[in-house]
């Protein structure tokens, strides 16, 4: 049994909760420290320890049972973690998803009702305010805004220079983040085996490190846009400090007002996916086979989720990605299919994002002075939560991050090389 300091009637019931709970899952495997300050250990060694802040903390984490009420907890600080934040995310998801009877669900539920309510309230001033009918023009804009205006200066506190906000390629342990983004351009460069002079169409170009890096070293020219204002802002100022003006655009603006008439040679989407589901990635394809010449390439670089897992997340969908949800590589793949697209290559970069993340938590909590000057305490806590529990879901094979190459290839007619050797050897720059 949890070896627990003698205290109040009320911490000793708490705890009493707590391992009642954890019981159905394997056991508690961290140390709790209660409002009173005294620590309640497990029977072996912690991974982390649970701060509760009051009496209310444990029922304000899992009532109701989502993953938003676990991250609203921590944010408003009813319950904190010192140690391990992936380890906590995992107990949570463990207690949160487990399919287990009803019964003994139910049974989790009352013992959490016996205990008192928290008074910390929800963070609802966080929340993404959406209006209008999902994925509409207007509301994609909005709730682009939300997430990406919050300050430039807060996310290149941890993003690497040219703040690419997607997966790194890491060829080595000891690649640096901003060693492994660049090291993504050129990877997403090379399957599109951009030359000079190509047509490149970036849609979703993030702060505009591709396009510049495609512009500057492929010799693109290169089309990128975004529905962000602050993106599009500061993507332009670079473009402009780089020299490169003449041969790379920015524009602010939705892909579905972009102009039929024009036509690329290959096309880009990185973290762009995960935002638009099923009707509007379907409603992207046509955009794009119609923008494309014959024989172009699409590289789709996004997140996807795992058949039979949850589509979605209560918290981010509150407090960081509106309206985003995930598709499995299955569905992205046969909506390609219908719209017409040879499928030449799929690739899983899972690992890859979870080394990604957790360099972000770690640049987050080494700036976290600065970020909260920036943002306040409680948006620095939906950062860290966010980061945790998606390293946690990436570690697992919960949500991987895939890259798929597309052709527009009439009647099955191509020219692109046998092998994949080209896009793998390192650049000689």
């Amino acid at each position: 049994m949890p070896r627990t300091q003698a205290g109040d009637p009320l911490t000793e019931r708490t705890i009493r909760v707590l391992d009642a709970v954890l019981d159905d899952f394997g056991g508690r495997r961290f140390a709790v420290r209660d409002w009173t300050g005294r620590r309640h250990d497990p029977p072996g060694p912690a991974e982390f320890e649970l701060i509760l802040t009051g009496p209310g903390s444990l029922r304000a984490m899992f009532f109701p049972l989502n993953d938003r009420t676990f991250g609203e907890a921590y944010v408003t600080r009813a319950i904190d973690v010192e140690g391990d934040l992936v380890a906590a995310m995992r107990v949570a998801y463990t207690i949160i998803e487990t399919r287990v009877p009803a019964a003994v669900r139910a049974r989790q539920l009352r013992l959490l009702l016996t205990l008192p309510r928290a008074g910390t309230g929800r963070p609802r001033e966080l929340r993404a305010r959406r209006g209008g009918r999902a994925h509409s023009v207007a509301r994609d804009r909005r709730v682009n805004d939300f997430h990406y205006s919050r300050s430039n200066d807060f996310y290149r506190l941890w993003l690497d220079e040219w703040m690419a906000y997607t997966c790194g390629y890491f060829r080595t342990d000891a690649d640096s983040l901003d060693a492994a983004q660049v090291q993504k351009f050129d990877l997403v460069c090379r399957k599109l085996r951009l030359r000079e002079g190509d047509r490149l169409l970036d849609v979703g170009c993030g702060w505009g490190g591709l396009a510049i890096h495609a512009a500057r070293h492929y010799g693109a020219v290169v089309h990128a846009v975004t529905n962000s204002t602050a993106q599009a802002e500061l993507a332009a100022e670079r473009v402009a400090a780089a020299g490169l003006a003449g041969r790379c655009r920015i524009e602010l603006t939705d892909f579905r007002a972009l102009d039929d008439t024009r036509r690329y040679d290959h096309v880009s989407s990185v973290g762009l996916v995960e935002h638009l589901g099923p009707a509007v990635w379907r409603t992207y394809l046509a955009k794009v086979w119609r923008l494309l010449e014959p024989g172009g390439t699409l590289l789709n670089h996004g997140m996807t989720g795992k058949a039979g897992e949850p589509v979605g997340s209560p918290f981010l969908d509150a407090y960081v990605f509106p309206d985003a949800r995930l598709m499995t590589i299955g569905a992205t793949v046969r909506a390609a299919e219908d719209a017409g697209f040879e499928i030449l290559d799929v690739e899983n970069l899972r690992r890859h994002y979870a080394r990604t993340i957790r360099a972000w938590r770690e640049r987050l909590d080494a700036a976290e002075a600065e970020a909260v000057a920036l943002v306040g305490d409680r948006t620095v806590r939906v950062y860290r939560i966010y980061f945790a529990g998606l390293e946690h879901a990436y570690r697992r094979g919960r949500i991987n991050l895939h890259q798929t190459l597309l052709q527009k290839s009439p009647a099955g007619r191509t020219d692109l090389p046998m092998s994949r050797e080209d896009w793998y050897a390192p650049p000689q720059r």
